[in-house]
């Protein structure tokens, strides 16, 4: 889903005060949330559906701590991934080399 789509279905939430996207370079290997936490000082961090304690990028972890937000994990279930899409291709693809 697209992140303005993503963003205005999110804003629809009554819980929900503020969303913000993310301002990430092109190519980059930094995904993480951290200037945008910096910048809300959140009371409460929604995590993704994707999101787990062994995936969290080290400076959201340190941020939670001196910022002191409250974090909630694996909101929502993640539905759809193109690291998915990508395996189930290449499963089909070695598959039908072995043909």
């Amino acid at each position: 889903m697209p992140q303005n789509e993503r963003k205005k279905v999110i804003e629809a939430l009554k819980p929900v005060d503020r969303v913000i996207l993310t301002k990430h370079k092109p190519n980059t290997d930094d995904l993480s949330v951290c200037r945008e936490l910096e910048e809300i000082k959140p009371d409460i961090f929604a995590q993704g559906g994707d999101r787990n304690v062994k995936n969290i990028p080290p400076c959201e972890v340190e941020l939670q701590r001196t910022i002191g937000f409250k974090v909630v994990e694996n909101v929502g279930r993640k539905i759809q991934s193109s690291s998915w899409l990508l395996e189930k291709y290449l499963k089909k693809a070695v598959g039908a080399k072995k043909d």
